[in-house]
């Protein structure tokens, strides 16, 4: 399961751990944890470098299993769907309005596993 939060930044909370941040919000926001605690650092990037210090941590979660419920923030609209990285893909090169977080977490993805 690749997660991104929005499809899927998140914010880590003070003194709280990228890991750890990105581990809440894909229970979170999906309802699901990795079984075996597999978490891979795919990379790192900024927002905005020039006028940001905020850095997008990008995780692969493996053995990923849906465990409860989403538990969603009054604000949040998030529909989990399954998809291959062939889908999400194609889907990149249809839609226009995709925001530069999500192709940057779809090239680190798709990088690694093609490893």
């Amino acid at each position: 399961m690749f997660y991104t939060g929005v499809c899927g930044n998140f914010f880590i909370d003070k003194g709280e751990e990228a890991l750890d941040a990105a581990k809440r919000e894909l229970l979170e926001e999906v309802g699901a944890k990795s079984l075996t605690n597999s978490f891979e650092l795919l990379g790192v990037s900024y927002a905005d470098e020039a006028t940001s210090g905020a850095k997008l941590y990008y995780y692969l979660a493996r053995d990923c299993e849906i465990v409860a419920e989403q538990n969603l923030d009054c604000d949040e609209m998030i529909d989990v769907t399954v998809v291959s990285l062939d889908e999400v893909l194609e889907f990149c090169r249809v839609d226009r309005a995709i925001s530069s977080s999500f192709l940057t977490g779809i090239l680190f993805l798709k990088d690694k596993l093609e490893e």
